[in-house]
C-alpha cells in the first residue's frame, strides 16, 4: 500500500491519470453480460461474477518474477489479475438458483467440476494462502474445508478430482518456514557461460536472476502431493517433497504420473524449459519406474521440439495406458527425414512392453479418444506447409488401417470443420461424445457470406456429415451444450446486432426456443454506431475484408477522419488469406480501451483490417513492407472512393505486432496523418531468434532484420506516433525498452513522437484507470492530428 500511495503522490505532480468523456465512461464502466456454464448431463448451470478491472492497488502488490512467472507471494499462486468474485448454481428446471460460494470468498481462483456433476471444488483466499472447499451442487452444502494452504503455481498440478469422492492436491509445505530474505551476503556476481553448444533461444522475461531467485523458486514452487478424502475430510502425503509440475491418476486409479523440475535452473529459459524427469507411481506414491529424464532444454531448434519421450499422457480408454511421441528429426523442422515422428504406447496394467503403433510423416498434434478401447483420432501438423491432417486409428490393432479425416491448411477457415465435443464420464475420463454410431463437431462456420455457426453430426462408420443447426443471417447463435443428457435439446447462446447474447434451450426436431436468461442492453449508447462488413481488393486483386463502424453522428454525404486497426497475419496461399473472417451479426460490446470507442467521437473505425502477409514460410516477411502498404492502401481507397472518408486524415492503430505494423507504415507509407502503436517491438535485433511466425535468426538474415525494424528506420517517421507501454510487459520480446529506445531513436531524428508507459501493466492494461487513460491518449493524439482545428 505504501508503494501504491508514493506512486499516485508522485504522478499526481505530472497531472495524473486522465480520463475521458463522461459518455465514454459510463460505457466503459457498464455491467459486463453474464454468462453461464453448463454442467453436462443436468439442468443445472454454473453461473459466475469476476473481477472486471482490478484495482491499481491489486496491480501495484509485490509480485515475484521467477522462472518466466508472475508469483503472488501472499497467496503462493501466478498472479491473477481476473479471478472470480462469486460463484451460482442455477437450475433451469425448476428455475431455482443460490450461491454456491461464501459471503466471505473474496477471490475465487479456480472452480472444478466433480466426475459425477454433483459437486464443485474451488480455491479460495484465506489470510495468508488459497484453501481450497467443496461443495454440494444440489444445495450448496459444504462437505469440505482444507486446514492447508494450497500451492497454485502449477495448473496442472494444484488440484484435480481423482474420482468424485477423492482429490489430488498440492500442499504449501506446512514446515517450509518463513520467505527468504535478501542479505548482503546474497549479493555477488551473475555469471552464465556458454560450452560452445548450440543454443537458439527466443526472448524471455521474468526469468531467474541469480541464486538468491533459486531459493524463492525452491521456497514458492516446492509443493507436498497429497490425496484428500472428501468425506472423511482425511489426507496423507504421498511422496517427498519437490517441485512438481504435474500429476494425473490412470483411468483405472491404481497408477499416478508425475512430472518433476530438476536443477540446475536455467536463468535464460522459463521453468518449461528446465529440466525435468517424468516417472510413474502407484497411487500411494510408491515408486514404478522412471520413464525419462531431461537437463535443461536449451538445445531446442527454432520452431522445433524435444528429442526423447514427448508428453506422455494416460489413454482416456484404456485402464493404465499411456501414450507419448518421439522425435525421429532430432526435434528440427528443417531436417529431411521420411517420419518426423513415431507414436508409443505402453500398458501398465498388463506391464506390456513399449509398442510403436503409428510413424508419423509430419509433427504430432493432439488426440481425442473413443470409448471403445485403443481407438483414437490423431493430428499430425506439416510446419511448412502450415498444414493439419486426422486420422481415426486403433493403437491397439496394426491390421486396421489409419483412416484419413481431415487434410486442410491449418489457416483455411471456410473448411474448418470445427471441434470434435467431448465429455468426462464418471470415471473421470475424457472420451469424445458418441451417441448411436455418430460423433459431433462443434464450429465457427466461416463464410463468403459471413460466421455462422454450426453444429454437425458425423456417422462414424462412413464419415457422413449431417448439419443438425446452425445460425441464420439475423443472428448469431452458437451451440454451448447438450441439455441434460438430450441430444435433441441443446443449449445455444444468441445475440444479433440489436439485441445481447442471451441462452435459450433449443429443441433440435420442433425448432422451439426457450429463453432462459435475461441479458438486457447494458451499452445502448452503442447502438448508435452502424456496422458493416465491407470487402475490397488490393493491386494484386486479392481480396480484403474489415468491419467498419460508422461514427455515431454519421450523415450521409460527409466525409470522416478515419482510424484503421489492424494485425499482420501470415500465410502461405492467396485464396485462404483471402477468406472473410469478419461478420456483422454480432451485437457490439467494447472491452477495455477499444478502439471501437472511437467511433463516439467521430470517427470511421475499420476495425480487424486484413493485412494478409503471403508467400513460402521462410521469406514472406521479405515483402513484409510492400504488402501490408498494399492492404492499407487498398482500405483508404475503397472507402476514399465510396465518398466516407476524408483520406488526407486517416490514422492506423494496432497491439503487439499490430503495432509494429503501424510504425512499419508509417516509416514506409505516406498514407497516414497519425499513428497509434501499444505494446510493440520495434527493433528486432533484439529478438535475434525469431519472432511471430519469422523463422530466420538474425545472422541468417541481417539485411531483413535491419530494414523491418522500425528503430533503424526511426529518421524515416515524420508521422507523427503514440507509443503505449505497459511498464510490466512480461510478453517474450515486447520488453518496455523497445517503446523507450524507439522514442530516443524518433525524437533524435526530430519526428513527433509521444510515450505513455503504464505503471504496473504487463501487455494489456487491467486497471480501470489505466484503461480511461489510454482511450484519452488515443482520442485527444487523434483529434490533435486529424480534426480540424477550431
Amino acid at each position: 500500500m505504501r508503494q501504491l500511495l508514493i506512486f499516485l503522490m508522485t504522478v499526481s505532480l505530472f497531472g495524473g491519470y486522465k480520463e475521458p468523456s463522461k459518455r465514454i465512461k459510463k460505457i466503459f464502466d457498464a455491467p459486463p453480460i453474464n454468462y453461464m456454464k453448463p454442467i453436462k448431463g443436468s439442468s443445472k448451470v454454473l453461473q459466475y461474477n469476476f473481477l472486471r478491472m482490478p484495482s491499481l492497488e491489486r496491480l501495484s502488490r509485490e509480485y515475484l518474477s521467477l522462472g518466466g512467472e508472475e508469483i503472488d507471494p501472499v497467496f503462493n499462486t501466478k498472479k491473477e489479475n481476473y479471478p472470480y468474485t462469486k460463484l451460482y448454481i442455477r437450475d433451469l428446471d425448476s428455475d431455482e438458483k443460490f450461491d454456491i460460494s461464501d459471503e466471505d470468498d473474496r477471490y475465487i481462483y479456480s472452480y472444478k467440476i466433480s466426475p459425477d456433476n454433483e459437486k464443485i471444488a474451488y480455491l479460495t483466499e484465506a489470510d495468508k494462502g488459497l484453501i481450497l472447499k467443496v461443495k454440494q451442487l444440489e444445495d450448496g452444502e459444504e462437505i469440505y474445508r482444507s486446514d492447508f494452504y494450497v500451492n497454485n503455481v502449477f495448473k496442472y498440478l494444484s488440484y484435480s478430482w481423482i474420482d468424485s469422492e477423492k482429490i489430488v492436491v498440492a500442499k504449501v509445505p506446512e514446515d517450509r518456514g518463513e520467505r527468504p530474505v535478501k542479505k548482503v551476503k546474497d549479493f555477488a556476481p551473475v555469471i552464465k557461460e556458454s560450452n560452445g553448444k548450440v543454443s537458439k533461444v527466443r526472448t524471455y522475461q521474468n526469468l531467474l536472476k541469480d541464486d538468491f531467485d533459486i531459493l524463492l523458486f525452491d521456497y514458492y514452487f516446492t509443493s507436498q502431493v497429497s490425496i484428500l478424502d472428501i468425506f472423511t475430510g482425511e489426507d496423507h502425503d504421498i511422496l517427498k517433497k519437490g517441485v512438481y509440475r504435474a500429476a494425473s491418476f490412470s483411468p483405472n486409479g491404481k497408477f499416478i504420473l508425475f512430472y518433476e523440475t530438476l536443477k540446475p535452473y536455467s536463468l535464460s529459459l522459463p521453468l518449461y524449459r528446465f529440466g525435468y524427469k517424468i516417472f510413474i507411481t502407484d497411487n500411494e506414491g510408491e515408486l514404478i519406474e522412471e520413464l525419462v529424464k531431461k537437463p535443461v532444454q536449451d538445445q531446442i531448434p527454432v520452431w522445433g521440439t524435444e528429442v526423447g519421450m514427448r508428453y506422455p499422457m494416460w489413454s482416456q480408454n484404456g485402464e493404465a495406458t499411456i501414450i507419448w511421441a518421439e522425435a525421429q528429426d532430432g526435434g528440427d523442422p528443417k531436417a529431411k527425414v521420411e517420419y518426423r515422428d513415431f507414436l508409443f504406447y505402453r500398458d501398465f496394467e498388463n506391464d506390456k512392453p513399449k509398442t510403436l503403433f503409428y510413424k508419423m510423416k509430419e509433427r504430432f498434434g493432439d488426440v481425442n479418444f473413443f470409448k471403445e478401447e485403443g481407438e483414437i483420432i490423431i493430428s499430425e501438423y506439416d510446419y511448412d506447409k502450415e498444414w493439419s491432417k486426422k486420422f481415426i486409428l486403433n493403437y491397439l490393432d496394426n491390421s486396421i488401417k489409419p483412416k484419413l479425416i481431415e487434410d486442410r491448411s491449418e489457416k483455411d477457415k471456410y473448411n474448418d470443420p470445427g471441434k470434435i465435443i467431448t465429455y468426462t464420464d464418471d470415471e473421470n475420463r475424457e472420451l469424445i461424445f458418441e451417441d448411436d454410431g455418430y460423433i459431433y463437431y462443434r464450429g465457427s462456420g466461416y463464410t463468403k457470406e459471413g460466421k455462422f455457426p454450426f453444429l454437425d453430426r458425423v456417422k462414424k462408420s462412413s464419415w457422413k456429415k449431417e448439419r443438425v443447426f446452425q445460425s441464420n443471417k439475423d443472428e448469431y447463435a452458437r451451440f454451448v451444450e447438450f441439455y441434460n443428457g438430450d441430444r435433441d435439446k441443446f443449449i445455444i447462446l444468441t445475440e444479433s446486432k440489436k439485441t445481447p447474447p442471451n441462452y435459450y434451450i433449443y429443441d433440435k426436431d420442433s425448432k422451439n426456443r426457450v429463453k432462459v436468461s435475461e441479458n438486457e442492453d447494458p451499452t445502448p449508447e452503442l447502438r448508435e454506431i452502424k456496422k458493416e462488413v465491407i470487402v475490397y481488393e488490393r493491386e494484386d486483386s486479392l481480396k480484403l475484408s474489415g468491419t467498419l463502424y460508422y461514427p455515431s453522428n454519421y450523415e450521409e454525404g460527409k466525409k470522416y477522419p478515419l482510424l484503421i486497426w489492424a494485425y499482420p497475419r501470415e500465410y502461405r496461399d492467396a485464396k485462404v488469406a483471402s477468406q472473410i473472417s469478419a461478420t456483422d451479426n454480432r451485437f457490439t460490446r467494447v472491452w477495455g480501451a477499444s478502439q471501437i470507442y472511437l467511433a463516439l467521437e467521430g470517427y470511421m473505425v475499420l476495425d480487424n483490417a486484413s493485412m494478409p502477409v503471403i508467400g513460402d514460410v521462410i521469406e514472406r516477411n521479405n515483402t513484409f513492407h510492400k504488402q501490408i502498404v498494399m492492404n492499407a492502401k487498398a482500405a483508404i481507397d475503397y472507402l476514399s472512393d465510396k465518398g466516407l472518408i476524408d483520406r488526407e486524415k486517416v490514422a492506423v492503430a494496432g497491439h503487439s505486432y499490430g503495432a509494429f505494423m503501424t510504425a512499419n507504415l508509417l516509416a514506409h507509407s505516406n498514407l497516414f496523418k497519425a499513428g497509434i502503436a501499444r505494446s510493440g517491438a520495434y527493433n528486432r535485433t533484439l529478438t535475434p531468434f525469431g519472432f511471430q511466425s519469422e523463422r530466420r535468426t538474425y545472422w541468417e538474415a541481417k539485411d531483413f532484420y535491419n530494414k523491418v525494424s522500425p528503430f533503424m528506420n526511426a529518421e524515416k517517421i515524420k508521422t507523427p506516433l503514440l507509443l503505449i507501454h505497459g511498464q510490466n510487459d512480461p510478453n517474450p520480446g515486447t520488453f518496455p525498452i523497445q517503446s523507450e529506445r524507439l522514442y530516443d531513436a524518433i525524437k533524435g531524428n526530430g519526428g513527433i513522437v509521444r510515450l505513455v508507459t503504464l505503471p504496473y501493466e504487463g501487455h494489456g492494461y487491467s486497471a480501470r484507470e489505466s484503461g480511461l487513460h489510454v482511450l484519452r491518449e488515443m482520442i485527444d493524439w487523434l483529434d490533435r492530428y486529424l480534426k480540424d482545428k477550431k
